[in-house]
């Protein structure tokens, strides 16, 4: 059973029978969004005119950021923006809805405004994944699959958040029951599914344990360091201090060979 959906102020924000969602910062009229969205936002702005910041926003709406755009400062000018930092006539960008494949709507806690929402695609026309750390994460906790509503963390808060693109990739319950992503024309089955998150050193370097989002992001030449026999070692991320980018390449498939990403892979 999945938990209920909160924000980072701990409240509910969807309930399990309502699906899934994101966790970055809402947009004007939208619901809250994934990685991929947040991405073409923030490198051009929701009407690619630029991003708006925080640093730019009066206080009183700092809490609101659904206002941001369309919304005064106090002189009464529009809201400054940054950017945008890529020229939209030479990104490929797609709106989710028209996005080749078939989505699992369930994943998308509105799938009527969620729809129109753009991202940046590759060269086979799928969304660019993007992953940010968590600035308050511990090296001694590389992952989870869920926020805290309460933002605690038994292991320490964690570096990413599988649950960043889960419309995409789909996911899974932490009991082995793995919901379908979006099919690009692999049936949604994505090598980065699974969280595994509950992983250790040992269990990580099993053949059984490769197709999981751990294993993808894992910084293999630390690993290496480490004795692959403790499996109280710790597991580190890749990019702990910038982010990821995940494309599924030819093969349709997030977390494959053929992937185009931002980090190495060995």
């Amino acid at each position: 059973m999945y938990p209920d959906i909160y924000d980072g102020l701990g409240q509910v924000v969807f309930t399990t029978s309502q699906g899934a969602y994101g966790r970055f910062p809402f947009l004007t009229d939208r619901p809250r969004v994934y990685g991929a969205h947040y991405l073409a936002a923030m490198l051009m702005g929701v009407d690619f005119q630029g991003f708006i910041s925080r640093a730019s926003v009066p206080r009183p709406l700092l809490g609101t950021p659904e206002q941001w755009y369309g919304a005064v400062d106090d002189t009464g000018r529009l809201i400054h923006r940054t950017g945008p930092y890529l020229d939209p006539a030479g990104v490929r960008t797609i709106p989710t809805g028209d996005l080749l494949g078939r989505p699992n709507r369930a994943l998308f806690p509105n799938w009527g405004l969620m729809q129109l929402l753009p991202v940046i695609v590759d060269a086979f026309d799928r969304p660019v994944l993007y992953y940010v750390p968590n600035r308050h994460g511990s090296v001694r906790n590389m992952l989870v699959t869920y926020y805290s509503p309460t933002n605690e963390y038994p292991d320490e808060p964690p570096i990413y958040y599988h649950v960043d693109n889960l419309g995409f990739t789909g996911g899974d319950d932490g009991h082995g029951w793995v919901r379908p992503g979006w099919d690009f024309g692999a049936g949604g089955r994505h090598r980065i599914a699974r969280s595994g998150d509950k992983l250790t050193a040992t269990d990580i370097a099993k053949p059984e344990n490769r197709n999981t989002f751990a294993y993808t992001i894992l910084d293999k030449h630390a690993f290496d360091a480490l004795s692959r026999r403790d499996s109280h070692s710790p597991l580190r991320p890749v990019n702990r201090d910038t982010y990821l980018l995940i494309t599924a390449g030819a093969d349709a498939v997030y977390g494959s060979e053929d992937d185009v990403i931002n980090f190495p892979r060995s």
